[in-house]
């Protein structure tokens, strides 16, 4: 980085920089300047969502969950929309890539975003899979009959009750926000 630009950056940020600035000063500052610039860098792309399912501490399962509609402003100040359909209306062969299977009474969900800054709200809920819709005709009777998920870092507690949900999770960071789907399904042991 010149020393011209240098100065003209410092200037920015309110720093006066004179002639009789030392050169270490300078570059202590412009070191402090890049690490500025890393803490507060924006991804391109709205952070994806893996799921990593363990049941009494071993890890039994690791998929991608669908990124839905998602808004977001990139670390450029380009921004972008892109809307998608309801999780219960997704095609049948997109269920089966983004299924867990419970095999096991009980079972943590861990969300594990992308990107190394968490999102600063993130909301949870499901809906029974016999819900689901091979159309995009949905009611907002059916949307009304989420039920609420409780998160904990980032955590889904699952006890399996013999039934299949389909999940949405609701992510929200200071430069934009996406929800995403997965399912989970109740496997019985032969």
């Amino acid at each position: 980085m010149s020393t011209e630009l240098t100065s003209e950056i410092m200037k920015s940020y309110g720093i006066n920089v004179g002639a009789k600035c030392s050169i270490s000063l300078r570059i202590g500052l412009t070191l402090l300047l890049f690490l500025l610039a890393g803490c507060n860098r924006i991804p391109e792309r709205a952070p994806t969502l893996e799921l990593a399912i363990s049941s009494e501490g071993s890890l039994e399962q690791y998929i991608q969950a669908a990124q839905l509609t998602t808004s977001w402003t990139t670390g450029s100040g380009r921004g972008y929309e892109a809307d998608s359909f309801h999780p219960l209306t997704l095609k049948p062969d997109r269920y089966s890539e983004i299924t867990l299977c419970l095999t096991d009474k009980s079972c943590e969900i861990n969300l594990l975003f992308s990107d190394k800054y968490p999102p600063h709200s993130i909301t949870a809920q499901r809906w029974n899979a016999e819900y689901r819709r091979s159309n995009h005709d949905i009611s907002d009777e059916v949307k009304s009959k989420s039920e609420y998920v409780e998160l904990e870092n980032n955590t889904i507690y699952v006890y399996d009750d013999g039934k299949n949900y389909i999940y949405e999770i609701y992510a929200i960071w200071n430069n934009g926000n996406s929800r995403y789907t997965f399912c989970t399904e109740h496997y019985q042991t032969p």
